[in-house]
């Protein structure tokens, strides 16, 4: 399977990223560390133009340098106040997707399977934008084949609809990292044959899960803050 590629939805993720940028700096100083000039820098905001393909490259590459901190600062306090409500601010909900397509940007992934109801948004955003599949795990059946997995006190169940996924490499995305509840979901779709490449949680902190097979798993959270099991 081919990795995610930069596509024109690539290429507006970017521009919303640049823009978010512009907002929570001046723009000279967006500018300056992003290295794009401030008249282009302004049609992304405006969007009167893309990123080319180039561009967006470089914009991942200084997102990973200077922009993820910079922006984390300005919106972290937010999306621990907001908590599971974040997809309510659509500034902080650009930010997520961004992340989430920013991490996937170049990785092996053709589905994203959303574990809550809250990061189902931001999911779908990015799902839409770089053409992948989406599945959304239920709290009921919904008329698919499902695998069930059970977490928390007292004990809640989620219905994963398995069949969607089968030959696809699945992206698990999810609003808090719950150890107990990965290991069970990747293990309990292994036994279906469905591949789970990597793990993207908001609410960290992130560990390295083990597939049954003995590889681990690669994951990623956005903010770093205590989660329950």
């Amino acid at each position: 399977m081919k990795p995610v590629k930069i596509t024109v939805g690539a290429r507006v993720m970017a521009a919303q990223i640049a823009s978010l940028m512009a907002r929570s700096l001046q723009y000279r100083r967006a500018s300056e560390i992003m290295g794009i000039p401030i008249s282009t820098l302004n049609r992304y905001v405006r969007g009167r133009t893309l990123p080319t393909p180039k561009a967006v490259a470089k914009i991942k590459k200084i997102y990973n340098q200077h922009g993820k901190q910079i922006l984390s600062a300005f919106y972290a306090q937010k999306l621990i106040e907001l908590k599971e409500n974040y997809s309510q601010d659509i500034e902080v909900l650009k930010f997520v997707a961004w992340d989430l397509a920013e991490y996937l940007l170049g990785r092996r992934c053709t589905a994203i399977l959303s574990l809550d109801p809250y990061v189902t948004p931001v999911s779908s955003i990015v799902a839409y934008f770089y053409n992948l599949k989406h599945v959304i795990a239920t709290d009921r059946p919904n008329g698919h084949r499902h695998v069930f997995v059970t977490y928390g006190d007292p004990p809640s169940t989620i219905f994963i609809p398995y069949e969607l996924l089968k030959r696809e490499i699945v992206t698990i995305t999810c609003t808090k990292f719950r150890q107990t509840l990965l290991e069970e979901t990747i293990a309990k779709l292994a036994e279906k044959n469905i591949e789970i490449a990597q793990i993207y949680a908001v609410f960290g902190p992130s560990k390295l899960v083990k597939h049954p097979s003995g590889r681990l798993i690669l994951t990623r959270h956005l903010v770093n803050m205590e989660v329950t099991p």
